[in-house]
């Protein structure tokens, strides 16, 4: 896969890192990233609000199989959540209590088969309701009483949460655990973007990035750090977009930040920013620029479906953003 430049948005000035490789890791039978979740364990939430984001890429001819994505729930279904994608390749999410309460929630759009999908789940304690999200888009919701209940010792990524089974190989890359409920509009608006790992409620956050050995690291002060079973190198695989290698400066304007909306687009795409743009050059995944444009709200009709990366020039910064053209 052609990977794709991300861009951390800040409000100062800030040294931004990109690198010309990025890494993913492909989960297969006893090959799967295990994060310890001990007594005292900030993963053990409880009582409260969560959101799970990950980006999957899903073969091209996949088993009719589930795929497992987030999961950390104990034997006979005790307490925990995940997130999945189910044997019909819509995505699915479930809030555990114990073997005789647990709450489902399940999509109704397919994941793209051969390409990266950005999917999320997330329950708000407030209003009782969990919800899942499709490339940014709500896809499904689901009222919910039950509260989060996670007693398990160990959380799972690609990897079913009981007995760590995996029946289809998928890759997975930017996993992000939160305690929060996170809108749609705070899903979409970060989910191409690198993360900081400081940001409000996250508490745990995989990139990958520079992966060599069978270590997790968590970029959060969590330190919520985990292993790759069964490691080898040939589980490292390239991820959907870069964040960090190579120093590049890039000058932030205070208070200033770049939106796009929406995404993934259809018809027009908007980029919203305080700052007058001077030019946006759009590229294709291959890294070909196909179209040139200085105006806020465009059309992207004529583009073929896929990925692609939006280089923003203003007259104080430079940002790249990601979006989707369905």
């Amino acid at each position: 896969m052609k990977k794709i430049l991300s861009l951390i948005i800040l409000a100062a000035s800030v040294q931004l890192s990109f690198s010309q490789d990025s890494t993913a890791i492909s989960v297969a039978p006893t090959k799967y990233g295990q994060i310890p979740t001990p007594s005292g364990s900030n993963l053990r939430l409880s009582g409260g609000s969560w959101t799970i984001e990950a980006w999957v890429f899903v073969p091209a001819s996949p088993l009719n199989q589930q795929m497992f994505v987030v999961e950390t729930y104990g034997f006979s279904a005790t307490g925990g959540f995940l997130l999945r994608i189910n044997s019909d390749f819509h995505l699915q999410a479930y809030q555990i209590e114990g073997p005789s309460s647990s709450v489902a929630v399940n999509g109704t759009t397919s994941v793209n088969l051969g390409e990266w999908n950005h999917i999320a789940a997330c329950f708000n304690h407030t209003n009782s309701m969990l919800y899942l999200y499709l490339n940014g888009v709500q896809d499904a919701s689901a009222a919910c009483s039950i509260p989060t209940s996670n007693t398990n010792n160990y959380l799972n990524i690609g990897a079913r949460g009981d007995d760590a089974n995996i029946w289809q190989t998928i890759e997975i890359d930017e996993v992000r655990i939160w305690n929060v409920a996170r809108s749609q509009s705070q899903i979409a608006s970060t989910m191409n973007l690198c993360l900081a790992g400081d940001e409000t409620g996250l508490i745990a956050y995989y990139n990958f990035e520079g992966q060599t050995t069978s270590a997790i690291a968590d970029q959060t002060a969590s330190a919520n750090d985990g292993t790759i079973t069964g490691f080898d190198a040939s589980l490292l695989v390239d991820g959907v977009y870069d964040c960090i290698g190579n120093t590049l400066a890039i000058t932030e304007v205070e208070n200033s930040e770049f939106m796009i909306y929406p995404n993934p687009a259809q018809t027009n795409l908007t980029v919203q920013t305080t700052e007058n743009i001077l030019s946006i050059n759009i590229f294709n995944s291959t890294g070909t620029l196909v179209r040139t444009e200085n105006k806020n709200t465009f059309s992207v009709e004529s583009l073929p479906a896929g990925i692609y990366l939006m280089q923003i020039q203003t007259e104080n910064e430079t940002g790249k953003v990601r979006f989707i053209k369905d």
